[in-house]
């Protein structure tokens, strides 16, 4: 028998609790949660977007195909949640411009490929910069901590182990832990230092990298 209106309301309700329960940290982001029709898995909308359903309040909504193909709802809400972290929590900003600097220059090499590959199939205007810190560090880091059924970053071995020690303290500070020697440890490991080179081609005069606190 399908399910009324309340009855898909009360759910949702009770899937926002359940995931801030299992990590505190997303208390930091009030956020609206509500489900819908849309081509993708669910999307969220920052407060500010101009398509918001609900301008003011940042909104993720679950699409009608999370349900139906299984996905896990829990882990989908949190993956969704992860992009509204990296833009208003301070800490959790710190964690992700962490994450950048362990990447390897193979695996900035990964990136600039699949960043010409969304050029040309699926019309990418952004620089390769604002990509990569917007979208592709993002899916890098949900892949881990957020994964969707296939496990497609994880089960391709796509991390390197400063990349993981990094994820791992995410996902501590998400479940409420504290990780204050992160910062310390990690920007005073060459490897890191030499991933944000790779990134930047060395170059000192990429405005948005050095807001973003990936460049000095």
């Amino acid at each position: 028998m399908p399910i009324n209106q309340q009855e898909k309301d009360q759910e949702i309700d009770l899937l926002k609790q359940s995931v801030i329960s299992k990590y505190p940290a997303l208390k930091k982001i009030p956020f609206i949660l509500e489900r819908g029709a849309g081509k993708q898995y669910s999307e969220t909308y920052p407060a500010d977007e101009r398509d918001n359903p609900n301008p003011g309040r940042a909104t993720i909504r679950l699409h009608d195909k999370t349900f139906d193909t299984g996905q896990n709802l829990e882990t989908a809400v949190l993956g969704e949640a992860l992009h509204l972290l990296g833009q208003q929590d301070e800490k959790f900003k710190e964690f992700k411009n962490d994450f950048i600097r362990s990447m390897d220059p193979e695996q900035i090499a990964f990136a600039k490929k699949r960043y010409e590959e969304s050029r040309k199939k699926e019309g990418e205007n952004r620089s390769f910069d604002q990509w990569f810190q917007y979208t592709w560090s993002d899916a890098m880091i949900r892949g881990y901590i957020a994964p969707d059924k296939n496990d497609e970053f994880r089960k391709q071995n796509m991390y390197n182990n400063n990349n993981l020690e990094v994820l791992r303290r995410m996902q501590n500070y998400l479940r409420g832990g504290i990780s204050n020697l992160m910062l310390q440890e990690t920007r005073t490991n060459p490897s890191f230092v030499r991933g944000a080179t790779m990134l930047t081609g060395g170059a000192k005069d990429r405005p948005q990298l050095r807001q973003a606190g990936i460049l000095g």
